[in-house]
């Protein structure tokens, strides 16, 4: 019997009433999420246009519980998405953990193979792709800036909730829901 990796913390919360979740994982033990869906339309589902949201490293939300992060995605693509009723969420580093200093435990894989190509694909299907990262760790920063430089010889257009002191896209669970979304152009 396969044991499934615990992500750490305990905030889990139900999924918003009329919200279907799905989520791709990389391995049968759960330690690499490459993407999670919410979809609230409902006479759409499994298709139409998407936002896609990117944060730093993924952790409790899966394809049945929210984490805070989820939720607050979800609150900004109802508000400010011109009528998009779906997102994707994606993160630069595809191990799951609720504590950023987990990245650098012994042994731990970041990043799934699998994870670049996969925002990749899904960034060409959004109507709309929301940098949202927070202030990246040293662990991380290769990983961001390969992900953006990337993104940006696709030609994809990206936007944020603002910038951190150090240049990052501000994490959206820390914005009132009334902050705007303003270009992001990564250097």
């Amino acid at each position: 019997m396969q044991i499934v990796h615990d992500p750490g913390g305990k905030n889990r919360f139900k999924m918003r009433p009329g919200t279907h979740g799905d989520a791709g994982f990389a391995d049968a033990r759960k330690e690499h999420r490459l993407w999670l869906l919410r979809d609230w339309s409902m006479e759409h589902l499994g298709s139409g246009a998407y936002a896609l949201w990117i944060g730093m490293n993924p952790s409790t939300a899966d394809h049945v519980w929210d984490d805070l992060t989820v939720r607050e995605d979800q609150v900004f693509t109802e508000q400010h998405s011109l009528g998009l009723s779906r997102m994707f969420k994606v993160n630069i580093s595809s191990y799951r953990s609720t504590d950023p200093a987990g990245l650098n435990a012994r042994g731990v894989v970041i990043s799934h193979p699998d994870n670049l190509l996969t925002i990749r694909s899904l960034a060409k299907g959004a109507s709309l792709i929301v940098a949202a990262t927070g202030k990246v760790p040293g662990i991380l920063v290769p990983h961001a800036q390969n992900l953006f430089r990337a993104m940006k010889n696709d030609g994809c257009k990206m936007v944020c909730l603002g910038l951190t002191l150090d240049g990052w896209p501000k994490h959206s669970s820390r914005l009132a829901y009334s902050t705007p979304f303003q270009d992001f152009n990564p250097a």
